[in-house]
């Protein structure tokens, strides 16, 4: 770019960032940033690979805060009976309701499961029981509910 005679073009180049009083400095501080921005990314991936195999611990902002992340455990498998053991469990409900400790470790052996399997599943079963009555009485409210409007609408409607 050239100046024209207004010289509206002659302090373009002191504008420029990197442009100083000398290409050498400028090229100097080129060259500075660039091994600063190599050690920047190096350091990172040091971090980073470290971290990746345990060797220092998760922070939220490993720079700033010292506390560390939740790591959540994984999720525990979810157990289930095979049709025969529920078979055996059901029987046992029908019988009791509630098993007490001595019955529940013998369930529990017979079964080939833990005890706390054996009340978790008494436990769920007693609340499939409750909720299962309060759905049947759901039902006949809303059965008698209909029947009422049944026999408070006209004939001729019933009729068609």
């Amino acid at each position: 770019m050239s100046a024209d005679s207004s010289g509206r073009y002659a302090n373009h180049y002191a504008e420029h960032p990197l442009r100083s009083e000398s290409i050498w400095q400028d090229h100097q501080r080129l060259q500075l940033q660039e091994q600063v921005n190599t050690w920047n990314r190096m350091m990172y991936r040091y971090w980073k690979l470290q971290q990746q195999q345990h060797l220092i611990p998760y922070y939220q902002n490993a720079w700033r805060s010292k506390e560390p992340l939740k790591i959540k455990k994984p999720r525990r498998k979810r157990f289930s009976f095979n049709e025969e053991q529920v078979g055996i469990l059901e029987k046992a409900f029908q019988m009791n309701s509630f098993l007490g400790e001595a019955d529940r470790r013998y369930l529990a052996n017979q079964l080939g499961v833990t005890h706390k399997n054996v009340t978790y599943w008494f436990q769920n079963r007693r609340m499939r029981t409750i909720s299962d009555s309060q759905l049947d009485i759901w039902c006949m409210n809303f059965r008698n509910q209909i029947a009422a409007k049944m026999k408070r609408m006209p004939s001729t409607i019933m009729r068609s």
